[in-house]
């Protein structure tokens, strides 16, 4: 209770205005404590911006002003950037906090792996990596407080494994030529993350495709990183084998297939990828020579049985080569592919380029941004 005739005034950055029930001062703020005069009590605040990060690898951390390195209240070595952060890689979970708070507002926070491959940066709309460069990530226009989140691999000569989806238990992958420091990162997404006009595009090329009865299994954005940066086309090919978390019920003659989205500029092409399923081991065997979304399933191949095939079970009369040859019109006919069809293996559409790969991209970032900022364990905003 504030004694009889008290007022209560707000000394925000020396403006000083009356109390009123509700404020907000629209800018996170430091207390710097009270002041009195007579039945006048002041409560001073003083504007800031925070830097807060949760960091699991080694890194180097430098934030930068308008005039260059910008330090952090109540720092006065010239000397603190770059900013160390080394994780203790004895725990389970190794990871560091690091809170910097500023009088003035940051422009950018440069992030540079120390010894560590950085696989992911959740913050940026984009999940664009530098991994053993300098990583710019820009202080937002709408916050006061800047909250991002590193993790990476260390950098060892071998290739390594980032796996953020709980319908994998497991992954190997082989690339073809000699092993070196480079990760393959594999996200997850649901079915209803598909934009619906990504998804009619999908369906339609399964529709053409030598599949019927076609099941949506999974999805997973899966790319390659190396000490260049997020790889989407290796120059060759890489066995990947995921192992799943729950065994597949696959009927008699099912199978397992994966559709892949290549994009070209503004062109997307979406091509079938045949898995190979191991029942015993709950894996999935496929190659691929390009990374970016991809779709499994399951599904029954139909077999398709050849105009040549067919000729050549009918030896007989002239009179009956009329009836096989028909028969064999109408089995084409019947299947999902049409001859023209078979020999094509790609359907290419325009005008879509970066809606699918965008789309999974920002629902992974945020989705594993709320992981990492809230429970640590992408909302799809269709562009």
């Amino acid at each position: 209770m504030l004694p009889e005739g008290a007022e209560i005034k707000i000394d925000l950055d020396g403006t000083v205005t009356d109390y009123r029930p509700g404020y907000c001062p629209g800018n996170w703020v430091m207390f710097d404590g009270i002041t009195e005069n007579g039945n006048t009590i002041t409560l001073h605040l003083t504007r800031c911006w925070i830097v807060r990060a949760e960091i699991c690898a080694d890194v180097e951390i430098t934030v930068n002003g308008e005039d260059g390195e910008l330090l952090p209240i109540g720092e006065s070595n010239t000397s603190f950037y770059p900013l160390q952060v080394d994780v203790d890689e004895s725990c389970e979970e190794p990871r560091e906090w690091i809170d910097l708070v500023f009088d003035q507002k940051p422009v950018e926070v440069v992030v540079r792996g120390n010894d560590y491959l950085i696989t992911d940066i959740f913050e940026v709309d984009e999940n664009d990596l530098s991994p053993i460069g300098d990583n710019v990530l820009p202080f937002p226009d709408n916050d006061g407080c800047m909250w991002f989140y590193v993790s990476g691999i260390p950098r060892g000569g071998e290739d390594s494994l980032v796996i953020n989806t709980p319908a994998l238990s497991g992954a190997t992958f082989t690339v073809e030529g000699s092993a070196g420091d480079r990760v393959l990162v594999v996200q997850g997404f649901e079915n209803n993350d598909i934009p619906e006009d990504i998804a009619a595009a999908i369906n339609s090329h399964i529709s053409s495709s030598t599949y019927t009865d076609a099941v949506y299994l999974y999805g997973f954005d899966i790319y390659l990183v190396d000490e260049t940066g997020i790889v989407t086309e290796p120059g060759h090919s890489v066995t990947i084998t995921l192992q799943l978390a729950q065994a597949l019920d696959l009927e008699d003659g099912a199978s397992v297939f994966f559709v892949h989205m290549h994009e070209n500029g503004t062109a997307v092409t979406y091509e079938i990828i045949e898995g190979t399923y191991n029942a015993t081991d709950r894996t999935v065997t496929f190659t691929t020579s390009s990374f970016s979304p991809f779709v499994m399933y399951k599904g029954n191949k139909v077999q398709q049985t050849t105009t040549s095939e067919t000729t050549a079970t009918t030896a007989a009369p002239s009179e009956t080569t009329s009836a096989p040859a028909a028969t064999t019109a109408e089995t084409l006919a019947a299947t999902p592919v049409a001859a023209a069809a078979q020999a094509q293996t790609q359907a290419t559409r325009t005008g879509e380029g970066r809606s699918f790969t965008s789309a999974i991209g920002t629902i992974l970032i945020l989705s594993a941004a709320a992981v990492a900022l809230y429970d640590r364990k992408r909302i799809f905003e269709e562009e």
